[in-house]
């Protein structure tokens, strides 16, 4: 348990610290996200043709290893040359990803309240506002023309997701805590 709560902790303080970007940043960081994926890109792919020809000849995997490498840099240049191309991809993956995090988040609370942590219904609320965010997003066709405005509704989101992660490990810690304290008169009195 205390390995799941560290990870947690973890996915929760980076993307605090994301969303705050995105709301702190959010004329500039739409570009930068583009040049660091494509960077990204560029050094791995680099970094997979290198290994492949420092191989041995005999030990080499195959040929196509060394075209998705030289792929992979190719892509990672374009993205850094033609950042303004990839924006609007920007804006789908940032959606889904905080889509998809949402997900995560519904089901962190459910199995919290299976496991009998006290859970009040009002905190499946916040999820779907971050649902409602990443859709209005998608769906709204302002934001492809709009990238600081689309950043700071995503930021937003962002940071409510970390907000409730950081509750939801107090709420498991507090539960914990709890259920220690009434097991031990138990162990006491027998």
């Amino acid at each position: 348990m205390k390995k799941i709560l560290q990870s947690v902790l973890l996915r929760s303080l980076f993307v605090l610290a994301f969303g705050i970007l995105l709301l702190t940043f959010s004329d500039d960081m739409s570009k930068w996200i583009v040049y660091a994926c494509g960077g990204l890109f560029a050094v791995l792919g680099a970094m997979a043709l290198i290994s492949y020809w420092r191989t041995k000849k005999d030990r080499r995997s195959s040929v196509l290893n060394a075209v998705v490498s030289l792929g992979c840099v190719l892509f990672g240049l374009v993205l850094v040359v033609l950042p303004d191309l990839f924006f609007g991809t920007l804006r789908y993956l940032l959606a889904g990803m905080m889509f998809l995090l949402t997900l995560v988040q519904f089901y962190s609370l459910f199995t919290m309240k299976r496991c009998a942590v006290k859970v009040h219904w009002g905190y499946f609320l916040l999820p779907l506002v971050e649902v409602g965010l990443a859709l209005w997003v998608v769906l709204d066709d302002s934001f492809a023309t709009d990238g600081s405005r689309m950043m700071i509704v995503l930021g937003a989101g962002f940071v409510i997701y970390a907000l409730l992660e950081l509750w939801t490990i107090v709420m498991v810690k507090r539960s914990n805590k709890t259920k220690v304290e009434e097991e031990t008169p138990a162990e006491i009195e027998a």
